[in-house]
């Protein structure tokens, strides 16, 4: 159930991380050809964070959806399967880890600002 509940978490971010890259990008693409004309282009301090933040999270939402969708569906293959023996406390659960990769956290975020902070110091000049 929690790798259902897992999809299901990645897919709605998938959506509202698309929707916003391509909100931004058009918004990018208007500004470029309509209100900044005279300069030929959207400065690369405006186009970096427009297109990097929402499209970076866009691009992690659609790894970890898609790691999520084979995981469900090698539970529908392996439905038929018994059940797992119960662990005792000598170790966490099966899979943990990637169950705890595949979460959206805050983290993702950060990464992404800070990655967005690096190409303006390189680029935005």
């Amino acid at each position: 159930m929690r790798w259902v509940s897992l999809f299901t978490r990645n897919f709605e971010m998938t959506l509202y991380w698309g929707l916003l890259w391509a909100c931004t990008h058009l918004l990018v693409v208007v500004l470029g050809g309509e209100v900044l004309w005279a300069h030929r282009a959207v400065p690369a301090a405006v186009v970096i964070p427009a297109e990097v933040l929402p499209g970076g999270l866009f691009l992690v939402s659609i790894t970890r959806l898609v790691v999520a969708m084979a995981r469900v569906r090698r539970m529908d293959i392996f439905a038929g399967a018994p059940a797992p023996p119960a662990l005792g406390p000598a170790g966490p659960p099966r899979g943990w880890l990637l169950v705890r990769l595949l979460q959206p956290t805050d983290v993702d975020v950060a990464v992404l600002v800070l990655l967005v902070a690096v190409l303006e110091v390189l680029f935005a000049r």
